[in-house]
């Protein structure tokens, strides 16, 4: 249950961050490509670090990592409550904020999904991932739609209170107690790092299963554009915004959504159509 409700707290805030960040660029800049750009900032440190975070995630406290990565979303969400307090928020500084986010959830996302089975005993694990999916689903529904609702009355108050979600998120996930014997913490040489890549070589059907996803990924869609039907093609405003960013987890049920994605669905199309926009 604390597990359930961190991911709660740690998705809802990541979504109504991205609402935040969407709506201050496209103000600064009224510019889809820099729109794009956010999209292309947060997949790049998945692909450079992809490698690297499985070692980590299997030879480390995962606990430990998931608190980090946290705490760099609420370093991130910190930044821009004083920026937009301050009346100091630039492209440059939201670019920076995205891409402090893209590293920390290129850790946590994948870090979190490995913890589930550790927390429960195995004939409760099919449940338990269940419950991680469920907890998604719940958090990116509910959470573009409450950000873009504050970000109406006070864009202040949504950056708080995701600082408030994350530091919450990081409070429950201390209070949790993993299952099961601890990680061993081997030297990393190459081959350790490699053995992922040569695990998913040598079964095929992985191998197709993972291939077509990246397709689905590479030509996923455009939510990060979605500022500009919001302001200028609906003129729905931030309330309209954030109920855009709930639909396609609203429509689409129990499926996957982006926030269950290490990186977002769809980032170098959307780069690529701001770029042929212009």
């Amino acid at each position: 249950m604390l597990f359930w409700l961190a991911r709660v707290c740690t998705t809802a805030g990541y979504q109504m961050m991205a609402l935040v960040i969407g709506w201050q660029l496209y103000q600064l800049t009224n510019s889809a490509f820099d729109l794009g750009l956010i999209g292309l900032i947060q997949f790049v440190p998945a692909v450079i670090l992809t490698l690297l975070i499985g070692h980590v995630a299997d030879r480390y406290d995962r606990r430990l990592i998931i608190r980090v990565a946290q705490a760099a979303y609420a370093l991130a969400a910190l930044s821009i409550t004083t920026a937009l307090v301050t009346h100091a928020v630039t492209p440059q500084l939201l670019f920076g904020v995205v891409f402090l986010i893209g590293c920390a959830r290129a850790f946590e996302v994948p870090t979190g999904s490995a913890l589930v089975p550790a927390l429960v005993p195995a004939p409760l694990v099919t449940r338990a991932v269940g419950g991680w999916a469920s907890a998604n689903q719940v958090a990116v529904v509910s959470g573009p739609a409450l950000g873009g609702l504050l970000y109406a009355a006070s864009p202040v108050a949504v950056a708080a209170l995701c600082v408030l979600f994350f530091c919450t998120s990081i409070t429950l996930v201390s209070f949790i107690v993993a299952k099961g014997s601890a990680a061993t913490r081997e030297p990393p040489t190459l081959g350790s790092v490699l053995a992922g890549l040569k695990f998913i070589a040598t079964r095929r059907r992985l191998l197709g299963v993972i291939t077509l996803d990246l397709f689905v990924v590479l030509l996923g869609g455009v939510t990060a554009l979605l500022p500009i039907f919001a302001r200028d093609i609906l003129a729905v405003g931030p309330i309209g915004l954030g109920l855009l960013r709930s639909a396609p987890a609203a429509g689409g049920g129990g499926g996957r959504t982006e926030s269950d994605e290490a990186f977002p669905r769809g980032a170098f199309p959307r780069w690529l159509s701001a770029v042929m926009s212009r």
